[in-house]
């Protein structure tokens, strides 16, 4: 596997695994892990962890059978394997799909210093995020989740003009900077705010000495990610059981 792919993938799954431990819900079994929040939405995933089969993904069946919620199951396509009929058969449905990407050697951005960054550290803060979140990306974080998490996750709020423009999530591992829940309110789309964002990401990568960025896209956000030098490198599909 790609280096920077595999450092993609860690530093996405590792963020599952401090949430999970920091709710006592973080499990690792022979085949896959999951990590799961009580009455939230996320993190709750499982993710495999050794090579997927058809009897992995059986496996993975009968654990998320048993769970208390609903689960979404990643698959990185990291090479020609499709197991797309295997799922399926085994009663997994498409949910939505992801670009992995990576910025390597990251250059300094020029900044607007007309917006502002604050660090979450605070319930009220986390409340905040959380609210900006929900209304980004149509699902919640909850504040608990971030409360709890601020102290080994950088939780970020972008304000314009004294108001709340958008979120953004960064968690450094092994030298790398991975970019996490990047987005925009309703009220501030279509005026640069996301670039905005992703600068003060990359800078803030610069400055903690990370040689690596890495995000999983979006369809509509991955030319924001490529025009600020991004590369695409593997693709992921979200499963949920039906």
């Amino acid at each position: 596997m790609n280096n920077e792919i595999s450092q993609n993938i860690q530093n996405l799954t590792s963020i599952w695994k401090i949430v999970g431990e920091r709710f006592q819900s973080f499990y690792a079994k022979p085949n896959f892990q999951y990590s799961l929040a009580e009455n939230a939405q996320w993190p709750n995933r499982i993710w495999f962890t050794h090579e997927v089969t058809s009897q992995t993904i059986r496996e993975a069946k009968e654990q998320l059978e048993i769970l208390p919620q609903q689960m979404v199951l990643p698959f990185w396509f990291i090479d020609k394997t499709n197991l797309e009929s295997e799922f399926r058969s085994t009663g997994f449905k498409h949910a939505f799909s992801q670009t992995g990407m990576s910025l390597a050697s990251p250059k300094f951005q020029e900044v607007d210093n007309k917006m502002k960054f604050k660090k979450v550290s605070t319930l009220e803060q986390a409340k905040v995020w959380s609210q900006a979140f929900s209304v980004s990306f149509g699902y919640v974080i909850v504040a608990e989740v971030v409360y709890k998490t601020c102290k080994n996750l950088d939780y970020y709020l972008a304000f314009e003009n004294e108001s709340v423009a958008g979120t953004i999530l960064l968690h450094e591992s092994d030298g790398v900077c991975g970019v996490h829940a990047m987005g925009v309110t309703p009220d501030h789309r279509r005026k640069g705010v996301g670039k905005k964002i992703m600068k003060h990401a990359i800078n803030k990568a610069i400055d903690s000495e990370c040689d690596l960025i890495t995000l999983q896209a979006s369809d509509m956000g991955k030319p924001l990610y490529i025009d600020l030098g991004f590369k695409e490198q593997f693709k992921i599909n979200n499963y949920i059981l039906v």
